[in-house]
């Protein structure tokens, strides 16, 4: 593997905001392909609007539990979306039915 290639692969680090709504009527040109578009940490973030470079939410360390495959009785509502939705140092991970905050540090 050469840097270029594994650059490509992973793109930079951190994950695109969620998007919560959108108030595009159409959607617009694309202004990014890939990280690589974007200037300094920005990544090239999708929304119903197209691509554009967008600041990152950072990705907190740790790694969320496996996840049990069971059948919920009842869905439920996430709780979360992403890392910076929950208290420090909890994660956003899926837990049987729904995204939960989780605490990850090792015990």
């Amino acid at each position: 593997w050469n840097f270029a290639v594994l650059f490509h692969i992973t793109g930079k680090p951190g994950v695109c905001p969620k998007q919560n709504c959108c108030r595009c009527l159409n959607r617009q040109p694309d202004r990014c392909r890939d990280d690589r578009s974007c200037e300094g940490k920005q990544k090239c973030c999708s929304s119903c609007c197209g691509k554009h470079c967008m600041n990152p939410e950072q990705v907190r360390p740790g790694k969320c539990p496996p996840v049990i495959l069971i059948g919920c009785v009842k869905p439920q509502q996430d709780k979360c979306t992403v890392d910076a939705e929950c208290p420090q140092p909890m994660k956003c991970c899926y837990k049987p039915c729904s995204q939960r905050c989780v605490d990850v540090r090792k015990r």
